[in-house]
């Protein structure tokens, strides 16, 4: 696990291939151990289904259409409040730019103060190496009041770790005529 001091170093140096960006406030959203990223603007929000509504995994090229039809998009702009209410799920993503090098990955969590208001940030929590682009949050109101999220505040955190580089030796990938012909 990168420290903080490891995660500033990398930052302040370009070729180490690391980048998040817009940082606005480092000495604020970089802790000892994670980078704290925020609420970006964009919401794709579920809405409560009525009559014999399903996602049906078994029937996967139907749930990219079907989903569509129980979704509403929503932009906001920074500072502006987005309201999560009861029971709903939402997809967000971060305001940051994510740029990981070849041997870094990493590991998002939601930020436990979130999770004490009923709020459960779940993400695909492992980030690959050299992904680039905005991580997706999935966002689920599990209290009992509607929670009020703010784009620009901090509501998850990224966890950086060092890959281990493959030491060179024998390629162990079967060939072909052992795969075929086992």
């Amino acid at each position: 696990m990168l420290d903080r001091t490891a995660i500033l170093g990398r930052l302040c140096h370009e070729e180490s291939g690391l980048a998040v960006t817009p940082l606005v406030d480092a000495d604020d959203q970089i802790g000892l151990s994670s980078i704290d990223l925020r609420l970006g603007p964009d919401f794709i929000v579920t809405r409560r289904a009525t009559g014999l509504a399903m996602f049906d995994p078994a029937r996967i090229d139907d749930i990219a259409e079907r989903i569509r039809d129980y979704q509403d998009y929503y932009r906001r702009p920074p500072g502006s409040s987005f309201y999560l209410h009861p029971g709903e799920f939402a997809l967000a993503r971060t305001l940051e730019f994510i740029t990981l090098p070849k041997w870094t990955s990493g590991q998002v969590n939601g930020r436990s103060s979130w999770g004490r208001t009923g709020l459960v940030i779940a993400t695909a929590a492992h980030v690959e190496p050299t992904f680039q682009g905005t991580i997706t949050l999935e966002l689920a109101n599990l209290g009992t009041v509607p929670i009020v999220l703010y784009v620009g505040v901090r509501i998850a955190q990224l966890v950086l770790f060092d890959v281990a580089q493959p030491e060179a030796g024998p390629d162990c990938t079967p060939s072909t005529s052992e795969a075929t012909h086992g």
